[in-house]
């Protein structure tokens, strides 16, 4: 690889004509060795997985991406879930990986469970077929507790 700016010089280390080319060499061969090394690293995280920072300084949300140095093999880049759009990076061994946050569906404000039977129908005909993500999950969840409540036997059955 050639590490000369100057089209006249074809030297790959060393070059008079560019003071910094020694230091160069020496960067990239850290860096390409550091590549080397970080093919074969068995990263502790997934993209996207939730983690948190084990101690010191508080940090947590989801890998976005992965990096190695000579001193780090294995880093990650962790976008916080507190300031949306921060990214700070930290060597993968100071995190930990925390459970998927739990989502409780809710209609308007009202957990599902809390829903009354009419709420729950007049909530099943107001929600339009083939929306949104988020209002199928809503959909199934309101439809998984009509069949719950109508399979649940009633203080009133003789």
């Amino acid at each position: 690889m050639i590490l000369c700016s100057n089209p006249e010089c074809q030297t790959t280390a060393g070059c008079q004509c560019n003071p910094g080319a020694r230091l160069a060499a020496e960067e990239q061969q850290i860096m390409q060795k550091a590549l080397r090394s970080s093919v074969n690293v068995k990263r502790k995280f997934k993209l996207n997985d939730r983690v948190r920072k084990i101690k010191g300084s508080s940090w947590q949300g989801r890998v976005r991406g992965f990096y190695s140095t000579s001193l780090t093999l294995d880093g990650i880049a962790v976008e916080s879930e507190r300031e949306l759009g921060n990214v700070q990076i930290y060597p993968a061994v100071a995190f930990e990986l925390m459970q998927p946050a739990e989502r409780q569906l809710t209609y308007w404000g009202t957990p599902i469970a809390d829903l009354s039977d009419n709420e729950i129908r007049r909530a099943l005909r107001q929600l339009p077929d083939g929306a949104s993500p988020e209002l199928v999950d809503i959909r199934v969840a309101l439809e998984a507790e009509a069949a719950r409540r109508a399979d649940k036997p009633t203080d009133n059955a003789s």
